[in-house]
């Protein structure tokens, strides 16, 4: 028999079906591996991809099996109490107890369940908390059910973590548009696009971690968690390289964002592509949708900018603007030259450089 805190035990079961939340055809992949060595207890899930191993404190006997994690997670959330004591029972069942609540599930071998490798090679120190910040500023348009489609004509949605050696950079993809944190930090190159799964994972390793990466993974391994992640086929956009001279920069208001939400409302109902149309001028910021049947939009917004009597014209995509904007927080500039080419929103952060790019879209009035 060994004991464990009833909600770290939830906590960690609830990080392991991160990994293991699609429906799998091969039955151990069902499973959390549990190794109880005394004062700890280390909990491994996978899905033959992205793998998580957590440990957790604990007391008691060593002991070491495999029970279905949904059913075990299930469980221990809506048990009362404490602490939670776990103990195989002569029919080949785990019994999961606390207070006059008992459980059985049943066991497998630990044989059965797959290994865990991790590569080996230079590594490098990094604050778990400081990249979770970095994951959550960029990562908001990698969806839990999608999949990804890295070939470069297509949507990217996985996510990008790079290093030229210098800069550690976080990249998400979306259509026409970029989200982009880029933090100062001194590492080996390399380059990985990671998995949904392991994203989710990765933006609560709240720890100080140390990265691995190989050609096939990537492993952030901590004191108490580690995930190891695949590494996807394909390359994100050198988003820099095709920057223009910015020649122009203004004050996004902080009303910007309740003003494209009010006018969207009169789009089409393909509002998710509709686009609006922005009018930069010296002191002023207009908004303007047409949306045939549904009728039209227009604010004007008071603001500062860097033109001089010229007003410049640009169509975007207002859903993809107000997601990334939504998730910022203090003063946005946005630097632009024309209706044709890209336009870079900046929000002010003091930890990391953090900015969103998006490409403008064909104005039909």
């Amino acid at each position: 028999m060994f004991v464990i805190n009833r909600a770290a035990l939830a906590a960690e079961l609830a990080l392991l079906q991160t990994v293991a939340e699609r429906k799998n055809t091969i039955p151990a992949l069902e499973n959390v591996k549990i190794e109880c060595r005394g004062d700890v207890t280390v909990l491994t899930a996978t899905d033959l991809d992205a793998t998580i191993v957590s440990k957790v404190e604990s007391s008691g006997e060593p002991w070491s099996g495999c029970v279905p994690l949904r059913q075990l997670h299930s469980l221990v959330k809506l048990l009362e109490g404490e602490s939670t004591e776990l103990a195989e029972q002569k029919n080949g069942r785990l019994q999961i107890k606390s207070g006059q609540s008992k459980h059985l599930l049943p066991i497998t071998e630990t044989k059965n369940f797959p290994e865990t490798d991790i590569p080996k090679g230079e590594g490098f120190e990094i604050d778990g908390n400081m990249l979770g910040t970095m994951i959550k500023a960029t990562a908001f348009w990698i969806r839990p059910n999608t999949g990804f489609l890295i070939a470069s004509e297509q949507k990217q949605t996985g996510l990008s973590v790079r290093s030229d050696g210098q800069n550690l950079e976080v990249m998400s993809f979306k259509g026409s548009a970029a989200a982009i944190a880029t933090l100062p930090l001194k590492t080996p190159k390399f380059n990985a696009v990671i998995t949904r799964q392991s994203v989710a994972a990765l933006a609560y390793l709240n720890e100080e971690l140390t990265v691995i990466s190989s050609e096939a993974k990537i492993v952030f391994q901590g004191a108490a968690r580690t995930l190891i992640s695949p590494v996807l086929t394909g390359e994100f956009p050198a988003w820099r390289t095709f920057l223009p001279k910015y020649e122009h920069k203004v004050e996004v208001p902080d009303a910007f964002t309740d003003t494209i939400k009010r006018v969207s409302v009169t789009t089409t109902e393909r509002s998710a592509w509709e686009v609006l149309k922005l009018t930069i001028a010296k002191e002023s910021l207009k908004l303007e949708s047409r949306g045939g049947d549904n009728g039209q939009s227009e604010e004007v917004l008071t603001t500062t900018s860097t033109l001089n009597g010229d007003t410049v014209s640009i169509g975007i995509n207002g859903n993809q603007i107000l997601e990334a904007l939504s998730k910022s927080e203090g003063n946005v500039t946005c630097e632009f030259v024309d209706g044709s080419q890209p336009m870079i929103f900046t929000p002010a952060n003091k930890d990391f450089e953090l900015c969103y790019l998006t490409m403008p879209c064909r104005l039909d009035f």
